[in-house]
């Protein structure tokens, strides 16, 4: 800052302080923003990672709900091959299996949401 021959050196002085401290008050402000945008960043990653956690197991347990009804139906086309079961529990075991196969694909499609999302909150690129 260049100073007029009508300020006297201490004005001059005196008023590039002034500057001087504004300009470190708005470099902490700057800081003070930049460690902000690094929580919310770290605290969007923490929870995409716990997200795609839950999604990984409730994939799996889908998963095994999924083959032990495929058990079931199994043994109930065995117990008719036998005569010991009827048409109906056939259907009903039927009718389990495709839901529980039905949860654990929508299980999944959550999972790779999921994973998607930890992975864009996480820099990459899309």
């Amino acid at each position: 800052m260049q100073c007029s021959l009508q300020c006297s050196y201490r004005e001059c002085r005196a008023l590039k302080g002034g500057q001087v401290e504004q300009y470190n008050a708005n470099i902490a402000l700057q800081k003070n923003q930049i460690q902000q945008a690094k929580t919310i960043i770290s605290n969007e990653v923490e929870l995409a990672n716990r997200q795609k956690q839950l999604a990984k197991e409730s994939a799996a347990i889908a998963l095994e709900g999924s083959q032990l009804a495929k058990k079931a139906l199994d043994q109930t086309i065995a117990r008719q091959q036998l005569g010991t079961a009827i048409p109906l529990e056939i259907l009903q075991a039927q009718e389990l299996y495709i839901k529980l196969r039905l949860d654990y694909l929508k299980a999944v499609a959550n999972h790779n949401k999921a994973e998607y999302a930890w992975y864009v909150s996480s820099g990459g690129v899309l």
